[in-house]
């Protein structure tokens, strides 16, 4: 009897020592551990805020949008009363009580182990409408867990983007499927920073002189679907780098009808 309760003694202590095995990951730069690993995934969260904000029974969809909203999001939109003002404006109405939403494929895109976003379709309830939004996550510090930090209403059912001529924006290219959005289009949005607006026919001598510039577009990635470029490929450039090259001889020609209008910020219409 004296043994036993020895041998429960010697492994009550062993399971109080025992130490418990850390759960980590690289965040802006430094390891950072918890002791309790996250039991949902990026998507998980996601899709758990669109099923809650497609029943949103007495605004529960909502209150748990803002429930998983991250520290940072809080930040920006204040307390819970302006959350609920802001998803109910024009933008964010539509996912409210949607007739149903799906994640669209080949959309995500990542940022280390930090980073995740992907599109969501959503058709609304109110006109019947497709609604594409951007859910942007990161992991917190704190807890390594996954919140969302901005949702981001990219296009929509009916939304003409135009072209530097005043038109329609018309598709650049389908082979290699370009775009910021991978979706053909020189079409730009508030996570685009490069602002990949210009359609243009490369030529060797504009592929040569931006690998000399550090980004080598003719070489492959497959981690963000490019397929590395060839003299005679239709792409989306940055406006910005189609004019730094323009000033020393060697920008490509502009396809005007397929280059999106936010370019004249960028670039003299007159220089096109």
């Amino acid at each position: 009897m004296n043994i036993l309760f020895l041998l429960l003694l010697l492994l009550g202590f062993i399971l109080m020592t025992r130490k418990t095995k850390k759960f980590c990951k690289t965040i802006k730069g430094k390891k950072r551990c918890t002791n309790t690993k996250p039991q949902m995934n990026a998507k998980d969260i996601i899709r758990l805020q669109m099923n809650a904000l497609q029943k949103n029974k007495n605004e529960s969809g909502i209150k748990l949008a803002f429930k998983y909203a991250s520290t940072e999001n809080k930040k920006t939109t204040g307390p819970y009363s302006n959350f609920k003002r802001m998803v109910k404006n024009r933008n964010y109405k539509h996912l409210l009580n949607c007739k149903s939403w799906k994640f669209v494929p080949k959309t995500i895109r990542k940022r280390g182990e930090s980073g995740y976003s992907i599109l969501v379709e959503v058709i609304s309830s109110k006109d019947n409408k497709k609604y594409n939004y951007r859910f942007t996550l990161t992991r917190q510090i704190k807890t390594l867990f996954w919140r969302t930090d901005r949702v981001i209403l990219e296009n929509y059912e009916g939304l003409e983007t135009k072209n530097i001529l005043g038109k329609k924006l018309k598709i650049c290219s389908e082979n290699p499927k370009t775009g910021f959005y991978r979706d053909g289009y020189c079409k730009t949005g508030e996570e685009d920073t490069g602002t990949h607006t210009v359609c243009a026919t490369m030529t060797e001598d504009f592929l040569k002189f931006t690998k000399s510039k550090g980004n080598d577009l003719m070489k492959p990635n497959p981690k963000y679907q490019f397929p590395g470029l060839k003299s005679g490929d239709k792409w989306c450039l940055c406006a910005l780098r189609w004019e730094e090259a323009r000033k020393k001889g060697y920008a490509p020609e502009i396809i005007k009808e397929s280059t999106h209008e936010k370019t004249l910020e960028f670039v003299d219409p007159k220089l096109i």
